[in-house]
């Protein structure tokens, strides 16, 4: 059997749209929790599978009201 060597990369760029984290921890604060987690999902398993997961890209942004990211 030959030894194959398996590459990949991988980019996650997940976006909410401006204000609307603001907007949902004030209405919808469950909303709100669940999109948090699976941002933070995102690192947590890329820290624990580090071994195979070395080229990772990810970006979160969360773009506040005055076009700030947050």
């Amino acid at each position: 059997m030959t030894a194959t060597n398996i590459h990949h990369a991988i980019g996650l760029h997940m976006h909410q749209p401006p204000g609307n984290l603001a907007l949902l921890i004030e209405t919808n604060h469950w909303e709100a929790e669940q999109i948090i987690r699976c941002d933070e999902r995102v690192l947590r398993y890329a820290r624990a599978y580090r071994d195979v997961a070395r080229l990772l890209g990810v970006g979160i942004e969360a773009v506040g009201g005055h076009g700030q990211g947050v």
